[in-house]
């Protein structure tokens, strides 16, 4: 570790920097950086994460919240929770519109199958749905979106291509083959309707 330069405030106010290092112990006898603003290093960051040291408010960069100061002096984010979470979207829409491969790759990425697996998935169900047999139709900026990979709850690992709506029934019966079945017998039985009417 090389030796830290030892220069004072108003040079290192001269240089444009946060810190500086005099070689000197401060009350406490740590012998670190300082903040122009005033206090050592290790001051700040001990005390700080006590509670008891006066540091001024930090605000969001994009929405201006004051934002919490991290215990112990660790890194301090620059931007609130919801403000990151917006900067994260929108960062990922653009990556997702600048190369919809890249957008496909992350939604594959997430049931653990590769695009290799994905193309022979599809090649084996013949390009359409497990469950009805169609081919898709629905349309994203002008491109035909791809097959919905079904996935079991339980395990995480996928099973066939279906689409939108096959995937959310089977999602809303979470994955009972019970609840399916008795829904086909609803369907194929006769209903409250005919029962009323006595017909057949």
């Amino acid at each position: 570790m090389l030796p830290q330069e030892k220069i004072s405030c108003t040079e290192a106010r001269a240089r444009g920097l946060k810190r500086y290092y005099t070689g000197k112990p401060c009350p406490r006898n740590h012998v670190s950086e300082r903040y122009l603003s005033g206090g050592c290093v290790r001051c700040v960051s001990w005390l700080g994460s006590l509670g008891r040291y006066p540091l001024s408010p930090l605000n969001c960069y994009d929405c201006g919240d004051e934002l919490s100061r991290r215990p112990g002096g660790g890194k301090q984010n620059k931007r609130c929770h919801n403000c990151r979470r917006i900067r994260r979207n929108v960062n990922q829409n653009k990556r997702n519109a600048a190369s919809p491969e890249r957008r496909r790759y992350d939604r594959l990425k997430r049931y653990g199958i590769t695009s290799a697996e994905y193309k022979t998935m599809l090649a084996f169900q013949g390009g359409v749905y497990a469950i009805c047999h169609q081919p898709e139709t629905r349309k994203t900026n002008n491109k035909v979106q791809a097959l919905s990979v079904d996935h079991c709850h339980k395990t995480g690992k996928y099973r066939g291509l279906l689409c939108n709506r096959h995937n959310r029934l089977l999602g809303l019966a979470q994955d009972n083959s019970s609840i399916l079945r008795a829904a086909a017998d609803y369907l194929d039985g006769f209903s409250f309707a005919q029962l009323y009417t006595g017909e057949e």
